[in-house]
């Protein structure tokens, strides 16, 4: 069985978002390749994939963030509920915002991860070229180590991810996520890690950071830039990831800046 075609888009619109043609391969993506690492997965009230290892805190600057994750949501913190902690917030709002990846390490070895941050808007999920990368970076997690990392929020990549939707719905893109303050957003935010030493060439970009060095995407690692939506999925997307222990995925509103 052939995989399904999937159709070329174009915008003639101004504003942020350049949408290449033709963009996914009619190869099936594959993820037998996904390190031995374990985001905790579930469904939320609403039946959509929902994981509490991606969370959004408001103000994470206590410290260095990377000490502050560590303290706050890693090792004994671990396992802790954090439903209703004042700390976290369901709506994405401002320059104060910080994403927490937790993840746990199931090998008995340190790895060095890359950790991929895409947005996509509610109800185009489903659609690869819906999906926006918002980070990429790279994080050393110690054997059987359960722990934290600490991300800033990239507001720009969020706004693009809302001119995603403006795209599919054929309507206007806008140049920033200001726009949408009058109009909240709902979005999903998925998380993908994968090997760092089959992504990333010997003279990797040692700060591991797309944001920090502003080094390209291609310079950064051996995917495609688009990775793991330039290819076609054999099932639905949102069906798809809760099925690989090293993604998790979970829907947010934006609220504007």
């Amino acid at each position: 069985m052939n995989p399904p075609q999937n159709p070329s888009f174009t915008s003639t619109s101004q504003g942020a978002v350049q949408i290449p043609e033709p963009v996914i391969s009619n190869q099936y993506q594959d993820f037998s390749d996904l390190p031995s690492l374990r985001l905790r997965k579930g469904i939320d009230d609403e039946g959509n994939p929902w994981s509490p290892d991606i969370l959004l805190v408001r103000d994470g600057q206590a410290g260095t963030a990377a000490n502050w994750a560590r303290e706050q949501f890693a090792g004994r913190a671990f396992g802790r509920d954090f439903t209703g902690d004042p700390q976290l917030s369901e709506v994405i709002s401002g320059e104060d915002d910080f994403w927490v990846i937790r993840m746990e390490n199931l090998k008995s070895r340190r790895k060095l991860l890359t950790i991929r941050l895409y947005a996509a808007p509610a109800g185009f999920e489903d659609e690869a070229l819906a999906w926006t990368p918002m980070d990429k970076f790279l994080f050393e997690i110690e054997p059987r180590q359960q722990a934290a990392v600490a991300r800033k929020v990239n507001l720009q990549a969020l706004g693009n991810a809302w001119s995603r939707r403006r795209f599919f719905e054929g309507m206007a893109l806008p140049h920033d996520l200001a726009e949408v303050s009058d109009n909240p957003a709902w979005i999903f935010v998925a998380v993908v890690v994968t090997d760092a030493e089959l992504d990333h060439p010997e003279n990797v970009c040692h700060c591991g950071s797309v944001q920090a060095c502003n080094a390209t995407a291609e310079g950064l690692d051996r995917r495609d830039p688009r990775y793991p939506f330039e290819r076609v999925f054999r099932h639905s997307i949102r069906s798809t990831f809760p099925l690989q222990e090293a993604v998790g995925m979970r829907m947010y509103r934006v609220a504007g800046c």
